[in-house]
Order: structure tokens, then C-alpha cells, then sequence
């Protein structure tokens, strides 16, 4: 019967402890997974991963479709030299198709948020990546602020991000980042 007691006192301690050590994660290591696991990610590419996320940062309807996007590096240790264009042209494509594969026209607001019409390189800023870290990549905007959204629906959102790495001073090497898809879903109630 005491052997019993004490096992069973043994196990419980081992779950209690088992329990502390996921509960005493820092604050930093939390928000990196709470992040990671809501965003979708492309693959990893050179140890390079491009994340697109539509947030609810606040309770209204016009806080509903913030789209963030996110740099993350998958390797152990730090990416130096990769370089950033201005926001307003830090992505190569970005759309919005209906299920049945219809393009949804972008608004005249899109050129300054998700069109990259003329850029420089030289506009430029450099980026270093570190593990469990996530760099922002663009400025959060608002989808339908983007596209001329008229009914709701299931819609695909596919965004692939425009990244070079300096190979040196003025010398740069576009970087194939896989692009991004995520199922966007619009109320008659999120409709501007």
C-alpha cells in the first residue's frame, strides 16, 4: 500500500513538474510560437521562410483583415546581407481569387499598399535574420483596402515576397522565396 502512495506521489510531482517547464517559456519564446502557429508559411528556402498572416488586432470590423507578413530565419544561426526594397514594393505578386479561380481586381488605393510598379535597389535597407526571431517585412495594411472586394465569400489570398541577399557593395542576387496561399473568408457583415 506505501509503494502505491509513493508512486503515485512520484508521478503526480513528475506531471507537476512536466507542467512548470511549459509554463515558465519567456514572454519572447511565447509570442514567437503564438505567431509561427497563426501564420501561414511558404517553405524554407536557404534557410529563409516568407509568413502571411490576416490579424484581428482589435474588436471592429475595420481591425478584421489586417494582413502582416513576416521573415523568418529556420536555421540555427544568424542570415546577414539580405536586403529589403521600400514598403509599397516588397512583393512581387500579390492576389485574391475567388474558389473558382476568379482574379478579384485590385483598387485604385493598391498601387501605394500592393503594386510594385518602379523601384530602385539602392532605396533599399539591409536585413539580418535571427533564429526564433520574426523581422516584419512590410508595413500591415487592410485587404480590402487593396481589393475590390463586392461579396462575401471563400476567397484565396496568394502573396509572394520580392528579397534580395548583397552579394557585395551594389551587388545584389534576387532570392526565389516561395509564395504564400491562405483562405480568406469575408461576412456580408466585413464588406466596406
Amino acid at each position: 500500500m506505501k509503494i502505491k502512495q509513493l508512486l503515485l506521489i512520484i508521478i503526480g510531482a513528475f506531471a507537476h513538474w512536466c507542467s512548470a517547464q511549459t509554463n515558465n517559456e519567456s514572454p519572447d519564446a511565447r509570442f514567437f510560437r503564438e505567431i509561427y502557429n497563426t501564420t501561414a508559411w511558404g517553405t524554407a528556402t536557404n534557410g529563409i521562410q516568407f509568413g502571411v498572416r490576416l490579424s484581428a488586432i482589435g474588436p471592429t470590423t475595420s481591425d478584421k483583415f489586417k494582413m502582416f507578413t513576416f521573415l523568418n530565419d529556420t536555421n540555427l544561426t544568424t542570415i546577414y546581407g539580405l536586403w529589403k526594397l521600400p514598403p509599397g514594393y516588397r512583393f512581387e505578386e500579390i492576389t485574391l481569387k475567388t474558389k473558382e479561380g476568379e482574379e478579384i481586381k485590385k483598387t485604385s488605393k493598391s498601387n501605394a499598399l500592393c503594386k510594385s510598379p518602379h523601384w530602385h535597389l539602392s532605396d533599399g535597407k539591409t536585413v539580418v535574420l535571427n533564429p526564433k526571431l520574426l523581422e516584419d517585412f512590410d508595413e500591415p495594411f487592410d485587404l480590402r483596402d487593396c481589393f475590390n472586394i463586392k461579396k462575401a465569400g471563400t476567397y484565396i489570398l496568394t502573396v509572394k515576397a520580392r528579397l534580395y541577399a548583397m552579394k557585395s557593395y551594389n551587388e545584389f542576387v534576387k532570392l526565389d522565396i516561395p509564395e504564400v496561399s491562405l483562405e480568406v473568408v469575408l461576412q456580408d457583415s466585413d464588406l466596406k
